[in-house]
């Protein structure tokens, strides 16, 4: 009897590894048991697991992709796509050559930027002909702290900063996240009738998971893809949060409205000598080194002092590193590897060419921009609303009308991430090193719940 099979895919962020998304395949096997096989990588031998959900049994095989590691996320989203397709195909092959296993279903997951990487990656696997879901049913989608809309900018020096060092030296990915790159592929993966939002149209589930606070990396309006973010004053405006038991999900919040005595009062001019004071914060201040940097008296008094000499030295090897890293990047892209990728990705290279003749048309075939209802409440002032603190927040409109196209995708769910406590949510949420970052580990619940809610079969 052909045994059915249940592919999962794992793709990680920039400068990953696969070892940053190896808790989500553990959760994956953990929720749906089947042997006593483990998680590893693609070309070792994969996890098995399986359940008898929905009927008929499947086999789960988790994939956690090893082609885009280190620097080599720096050769574009699309590039990093190429290897990804090649790995599920070389992975699929390797299953069926067992005469009792047959692939049958197929999802995937993305971590940061691997969340990118992933919707370009299913784009290639529907533009093949035939497309490869015709062959394998498109079960389960889900991103961790992804980009959908690329990097926002915000009014802040750092922000204009990050984005001319970003955009220059993270190779062909640095212009792609921050939407300065010819194709503008980010933006063509929201476009409506496109072959990558078709491809996510087919999945049975579309979850997003995004950080509403304390990610360094990915903002919560790129992470959920929002046009406003209650969560950027949270420390200071009152916000009330409601979470479920036991699980860092926002069920509701409540921003309430601003104080009358604040607003009573009328605007002074520049030169008075008494200001209003900033609102002090309701919540505990986050500490402002991260665990491995606070040290003990007298280390931390040493630690502070070299802080001058220290901050300069590590700027420069930053900067080094990502300028040699973007160098090889470079040459990568024109060597037999390369060119190997390339070839995957030349009906797609055909379709951007009509797209830039075409004007970069961003008119991502919506209507007037209407939003749909979130699927968590906010209330201001005792009122339902959608809009909340913008923290100096800068979209375009082409991101703007990104949002309003991917809200319109089918099945789609966002799950809100709630980790007031955490240094930086953006490693927690997918508990990338929980051994060496102890607060990594309350990510956990989050792909555990992930996970228990998986699709196995139809």
């Amino acid at each position: 009897m052909v045994s059915k099979v249940h592919l999962v895919v794992l793709v990680h962020g920039l400068w990953g590894n696969p070892s940053h998304v190896e808790n989500l395949g553990a959760e994956v096997l953990a929720a749906h048991p089947f042997s006593n096989g483990k998680l590893a990588e693609s070309g070792k031998g994969n996890g098995h697991a399986g359940s008898e959900e929905g009927g008929e049994e499947a086999e789960v095989v988790v994939l956690n992709t090893t082609g885009n590691s280190a620097d080599k996320t720096y050769d574009g989203v699309d590039f990093c796509a190429g290897r990804v397709v090649q790995e599920i195909e070389q992975e699929i092959e390797r299953l069926e050559n067992d005469a009792e296993k047959k692939v049958v279903y197929f999802s995937i997951a993305g971590y940061s930027l691997g969340g990118l990487v992933a919707r370009c990656a299913i784009g290639i696997l529907h533009s093949q002909t035939p497309s490869f879901f015709d062959t394998y049913s498109p079960l389960n989608f889900a991103t961790f702290a992804s980009p959908w809309l690329g990097m926002p900018l915000y009014s802040t020096y750092f922000s204009s900063f990050a984005a001319g060092v970003g955009s220059r030296m993270l190779g062909r990915t640095g212009e792609q996240l921050y939407l300065s790159d010819r194709e503008a592929l980010v933006a063509r993966m929201a476009r409506k009738g496109d072959v990558f939002y078709e491809a996510l149209e087919l999945f049975e589930k579309v979850d997003v998971y995004a950080n509403t606070i304390r990610d360094r990396t990915v903002p919560y309006v790129t992470g959920a893809f929002a046009e406003h973010d209650p969560f950027a004053d949270f420390e200071t405006n009152g916000l009330e949060v409601e979470t479920y038991p036991d699980l860092p999900l926002i069920k509701s919040f409540n921003l309430p409205p601003p104080s009358n005595s604040i607003l009573s009062k009328p605007p002074q001019p520049w030169y008075s000598l008494s200001r209003t004071p900033k609102p002090k914060s309701t919540r505990p201040k986050r500490p402002f080194l991260p665990p491995f940097l606070r040290f003990k008296f007298p280390l931390n008094i040493l630690f502070f002092i070299s802080l001058p000499l220290a901050i300069p030295v590590m700027m420069a090897l930053i900067l080094y590193r990502f300028n040699s890293e973007g160098r090889r990047s470079r040459m990568r892209l024109v060597s037999e590897e390369g060119k190997g990728v390339k070839e995957r990705l030349r009906v797609l290279e055909r379709e951007l060419e009509e797209y830039v003749e075409e004007g970069l048309d961003l008119d991502l075939g919506v209507g007037g921009g209407e939003e749909d209802e979130s699927e968590v409440e906010l209330v201001v002032g005792g009122k339902k609303t959608k809009k909340g603190g913008e923290g100096g927040l800068l979209l375009t409109d082409a991101q703007k009308a990104m949002i309003r196209s991917l809200d319109e995708l089918p099945r789609l769910k966002k799950h809100l991430v709630w980790f007031p406590d955490a240094f930086n949510s953006h490693a927690v949420i997918i508990s990338r090193d929980p051994k060496g970052f102890p607060d990594h580990a309350l990510g956990r619940a989050v792909l555990k719940h992930w996970a228990e809610g998986l699709e196995v079969s139809v």
